[in-house]
């Protein structure tokens, strides 16, 4: 990271770490116990009144995250095929000194980059945006942006080539308590184009408003609603809970796990309950943690 007099906190090229920047503190996890930049988390802290003037991402090796997050906003920037050797550039965009944007620029292209947002709304109505399968081109330019008041995000797209992607929604509806998960597919970023997408209502995620500004002059072009190809909530009852989807493009069967990131996925007993695109089945609250999906057979 560096600041807009070239102070910096991390590592260069060459291996040496620098921590000469005014109010920032780069801290490792003593649990780690080593300093080696390839396989080191660096947590950093950045004051919010000298935010980063550029940020420097040196790849080591084909997977990588960036987290970033003030207040109530986290962007994620998670790459599963980067080109080692490569140095990819980033900055925050900020909106009455809050932190509302990232900057991304590779210098090769990235394929299976994952960009997400996560905001929480007042209300504590918390959406993430996860998109997924993008590739940026080499040299591109794209900044990832929060509207929290649209409950939403837009992307700018100044590369050469378009951005196509796979939009998946997470959302907690305070009102009524419902977890929500979504998917959309086949969004595409003309070059030189923004798009926003917004969700106006956290209760309902299976429709997404897509609008499109394609010279970024501030108005949009042209605008659609996308229903989602499988939306699953998750909601509460007096007995336990209950997993509800709809489903556009054929059916997809429920399956759990009880650890996110490892163990197999297995189905959920029970035959869901039909009612035209709408599936039903109630859920086991027996165990201490479940995480679910949907797929297709």
């Amino acid at each position: 990271y560096s600041d807009s007099e070239g102070r910096k906190v991390g590592w260069d090229a060459g291996g040496n770490f620098h921590e000469t920047y005014a109010g920032a503190a780069a801290v490792i996890p003593w649990s780690l116990f080593n300093t080696n930049r390839d396989n080191s988390i660096l947590t950093t802290f950045l004051p919010s009144t000298n935010a980063p003037a550029s940020i420097s991402l040196r790849t080591t090796a084909p997977r990588f995250a960036v987290h970033l997050g003030q207040e109530m906003t986290v962007f994620q920037l998670i790459a599963s095929n980067a080109v080692p050797g490569s140095l990819d550039r980033a900055s925050l965009l900020t909106q009455g000194g809050l932190l509302n944007g990232l900057n991304y620029r590779p210098q090769l292209a990235h394929r299976g980059l994952t960009p997400m947002l996560c905001q929480t709304l007042p209300g504590t109505n918390r959406m993430i945006f996860r998109l997924e399968g993008m590739e940026i081109p080499g040299g591109g330019d794209v900044d990832f942006l929060s509207v929290p008041a649209e409950k939403g995000m837009r992307v700018v797209n100044r590369s050469a080539s378009a951005l196509r992607f796979q939009l998946k929604f997470d959302g907690v509806d305070a009102a009524s308590g419902a977890q929500h998960d979504a998917v959309f597919e086949g969004i595409e970023i003309p070059a030189g184009a923004a798009l926003n997408m917004n969700l106006p209502d956290v209760a309902d995620t299976g429709m997404v408003h897509l609008g499109w500004d394609l010279n970024r002059d501030g108005v949009l072009d042209r605008s659609s609603r996308s229903p989602a190809e499988y939306v699953l909530v998750i909601r509460a009852t007096a007995t336990g809970a209950v997993a509800e989807w709809r489903v556009r493009f054929g059916e997809a069967a429920l399956e759990v796990r009880a650890s996110l990131g490892s163990g197999s996925w297995t189905p959920v007993a029970g035959t869901p309950v039909r009612s035209g695109s709408l599936r039903s089945l109630p859920i086991s609250t027996d165990a201490a943690s479940g995480f679910f999906r949907l797929v297709r057979p």
